[in-house]
């Protein structure tokens, strides 16, 4: 299973840093693959910054990208389009998600045949 953690975010530098730390330290269960991608919805503040150190190096932690139309729909939609997953996980830009929330994804999915939302 492969899952792709989208984040949505426009204006909330300050905020998002706690958020793209917690999903860069996700725990990947054994079997699932992940990417991280954060959509950047027209921001104006210090947003784009806060990304880039997530989306560059060596090893970079996110796939960054620009939706510059805003609105949510908007970004959300961008990712859906962007994201390799088969699974699409949106996370608040203001959320920590807890240590096993790709383990009870991945079970949840495991569970059943034809699960299409969690």
């Amino acid at each position: 299973m492969h899952f792709t953690i989208a984040i949505c975010t426009r204006n909330r530098g300050a905020l998002v840093r706690p958020t793209l730390d917690a999903v860069a330290r996700l725990e990947v269960p054994p079997g699932c693959t992940c990417e991280r991608l954060v959509v950047d919805n027209g921001s104006t503040d210090d947003t784009p910054a806060v990304l880039a150190e997530f989306s560059q190096g060596d090893a970079p932690s996110f796939r960054a990208l620009s939706e510059p139309v805003a609105g949510l729909s908007r970004a959300r939609n961008r990712a859906l389009r962007e994201g390799r997953g088969d699974v699409v996980i949106f996370i608040d830009d203001d959320a920590t998600p807890e240590p096993g929330f790709l383990a009870a994804y991945a079970a949840a999915y495991r569970t059943a045949n034809a699960v299409g939302c969690v």
